[in-house]
């Protein structure tokens, strides 16, 4: 009697060389069940070994059609893909695929390396970017006020009024007329 219930089976990671020649180490979930117990020991010494060639011959094909940005990028597509491959051999086998996921895609020391860096250095460009962005904003900004300070004098004397009212420190810089010195300046505000 064969166990009729959900089974989830890893395949563990093989070596498999992508499109552009990198050796990938990819790793499998398959979750299946027995939907026809005859069938499943008729056709095959094990089904299981079955289903595990068939998905690991379908994982090496759709990787060796990728790139290495491909493969990471369609991470979920490609178990969706190979589901939909294996499938009907695995009815044929009395197996009802139900999905397969990706679980591990483990890259070789240097390359996982390669990749971190140019991670890194894209969210450090991105970083830059955002930080240019504002630094223009701010400065758009202080043009157009200087533009309208410029061209209507009453606004900074609103805004310092504004300041003013809200509590804010107002700095007033009352300079010596020229020609006077600070001693004459001081004795005539005292007389």
């Amino acid at each position: 009697m064969l166990d009729a219930r959900p089974v989830i089976e890893t395949i563990p990671g093989q070596e498999i060389l992508s499109e552009d020649g990198v050796t990938l180490k990819v790793s499998l979930l398959l979750e299946f069940h027995v939907v026809d117990p005859k069938r499943a020991i008729r056709t095959s010494a094990s089904f299981r070994d079955a289903l595990y060639a068939r998905a690991q011959v379908a994982l090496r094909a759709a990787v060796g059609e990728r790139t290495i940005e491909k493969v990471l990028a369609s991470r979920a597509d490609l178990g969706e893909s190979l589901t939909r491959e294996i499938a009907p051999a695995a009815e044929e086998l009395g197996i009802k695929l139900v999905s397969i996921f990706v679980k591990d895609i483990m890259f070789p020391g240097p390359l996982k390396e390669a990749f971190s860096q140019a991670a890194r250095a894209r969210q450090e460009a991105l970083a830059a970017l955002e930080r240019a962005r504002g630094e223009h904003a701010a400065l758009r900004s202080l043009s157009n006020t200087a533009r309208m300070l410029h061209n209507n004098p009453q606004l900074f004397q609103l805004r310092l009024l504004q300041t003013a009212a809200e509590g804010g420190q107002v700095v007033v810089n009352i300079s010596t007329p020229p020609g006077a010195s600070v001693a004459e300046t001081s004795d005539d505000n005292e007389g």
